[in-house]
């Protein structure tokens, strides 16, 4: 994943010393763009003011179900100084909403993080991206065009606050301390009184990799309304067979909600199990993924006998590389539920599948 600067924070450090400003941007600033453009046909041809749950499989994630896209616009640049380094990325368009807290939605500013080399320890503060999920926002750091459920029912982007990280032989260690789960939260995010742990343990094998992430934060928003703890778990283990790369991940999320009556406490629980694999031939490129799990996270509808819903996906991409840093893609989503969950042409959790054409274009050249 590569790292943005805001045009911004490229301004505070170019300026900071105006005698060397044209050293400081030539030499020490790397910039870095991507675009990612699509169109999306859900084939439920659903209500769009009950396609909420639909959305979930959209490149965009937005409740249009038969649109052209712009689905993110990425600016920025990267650099050093002795043992600093420093990094952000500001986003536009449909995406940018779920990276940053601007009240519009229009722009997120997603990373902007400042770090310190201390020799055996990396120490970052600012917002900084999460340790956690193999799956990332900007569609060309991903091989398909829609995400995993995992991913977009509660995975964060990035953090607010301070961590430290290191290497010790082939073991990678991160840990953090941060406002809340979600930087797009504002209330919890800026609010929160409480704040939350995030870490990560990385191992090394050869080809292959082994992570274990996690994160704890205990959303105390102080208004009356209890106290809303998140807990997350991801694994992850990848690396190729033959000329393929695949990779396992596993998700376990609660959200545990303290009422103001002790009577009314309850724990929502989220776990998938997806799996991933991808292979090339010349400029062609073929990528699979497989999603199983069971949810009864809030806003999900229950089955009768209110036990978690299971829920499966299988999603196809097939890309090309038409020039060197632009792709074109296509892809086919069959998503099914225990229970209805789908809004169709006749109003909301009509029907329990979803199947979903779309094609994307991403662009994102090395400057």
């Amino acid at each position: 994943m590569k790292q943005i600067i805001a045009t911004v924070v490229v301004a505070v450090l170019c300026g900071a010393q105006t005698a060397r400003a044209e050293t400081c941007c030539d030499d020490l600033l790397d910039f870095t763009f991507g675009a990612s453009f699509s169109y999306v046909y859900d084939l439920n041809g659903p209500n769009v003011d009950a396609a909420d749950e639909n959305a979930f499989a959209y490149a965009n994630l937005e409740k249009k179900d038969e649109a052209f896209n712009v689905d993110l616009v990425q600016l920025g640049v990267s650099g050093e100084r002795g043992n600093a380094s420093y990094a952000a990325k500001i986003d536009f368009g449909d995406l940018a909403v779920f990276a940053g807290d601007a009240e519009d939605g229009d722009v997120g500013l997603q990373e902007a993080y400042l770090n310190y080399d201390f020799g055996p320890v990396l120490a970052t503060a600012g917002r900084f991206p999460t340790p956690m999920g193999y799956e990332v926002l900007e569609p060309w750091g991903n091989a398909n065009i829609s995400r995993s459920r995992a991913w977009t029912q509660f995975m964060p982007i990035s953090h607010d606050g301070v961590k430290l990280s290191g290497i010790l032989g082939d073991f990678a260690m991160t840990l953090g301390v941060v406002n809340s789960t979600f930087v797009n939260d504002p209330v919890a995010n800026d609010v929160n009184d409480d704040k939350g742990v995030v870490g990560s343990l990385g191992l090394i094998l050869g080809d292959a990799a082994i992570s274990i992430a996690g994160l704890y934060s205990p959303e105390d928003l102080d208004v009356g309304v209890g106290k809303d703890d998140v807990s997350i778990l991801n694994v992850i283990v990848s690396g190729p067979i033959g000329r393929a790369h695949v990779a396992l991940e596993g998700n376990w999320a609660r959200d545990h909600v303290d009422f103001p009556s002790p009577t009314e406490n309850e724990d929502f629980d989220f776990w998938n199990v997806v799996a991933y694999a991808g292979m090339d031939f010349g400029i062609t490129g073929i990528d699979l993924r497989a999603d199983y799990g069971h949810t009864d996270l809030p806003g999900i509808p229950l089955g009768e006998d209110d036990s978690n819903v299971p829920a499966w996906s299988i999603t196809g991409t097939l890309s090309w590389a038409l020039v060197d840093g632009v792709d074109l893609r296509v892809e086919y989503r069959h998503e099914d539920f225990a229970t209805d969950f789908f809004a169709d042409g006749d109003g909301q959790f009509q029907t329990d599948t979803q199947d979903v054409l779309q094609a994307q274009v991403v662009w994102n050249p090395t400057l």
